[in-house]
């Protein structure tokens, strides 16, 4: 059987799927950063707060973030890229949905 060339500017579909999901995780995690820097003056309000002091959530955020490459670089060791990669995508869907619930309750 014999393999027929591929010409050299073809991709294999595998690296379109991997970078669709390396774009797609990209644009949530710089979504949610979005949001929470939009949503500063909505929480200084409701939690009568000054926003000096509430800009702490978005620091607090970006911490949280830099915590978390290390363990990530554990777990993918110990389960696997893919497999983390799903995981954390279903948890930050899930979890995005259910803090978005009482909100849209309300309205």
């Amino acid at each position: 059987m014999s393999k027929v060339p591929r010409d050299a500017d073809w991709l294999d579909p595998l690296v379109w799927k991997v970078t669709s999901v390396a774009v797609v995780g990209s644009f949530l995690s710089q979504l949610d950063a979005t949001v929470v820097n939009v949503s500063l003056s909505s929480l200084a309000v409701q939690l009568h707060s000054s926003l000096a002091a509430i800009q702490w959530v978005s620091s607090g955020y970006l911490l949280a973030l830099a915590l978390m490459l290390p363990l990530n670089s554990w777990l993918v060791e110990r389960i696997g890229a893919k497999s983390l990669y799903l995981w954390c995508f279903s948890a930050f869907t899930l979890s995005s949905a259910l803090w978005a619930w009482p909100g849209l309750r309300t309205h």
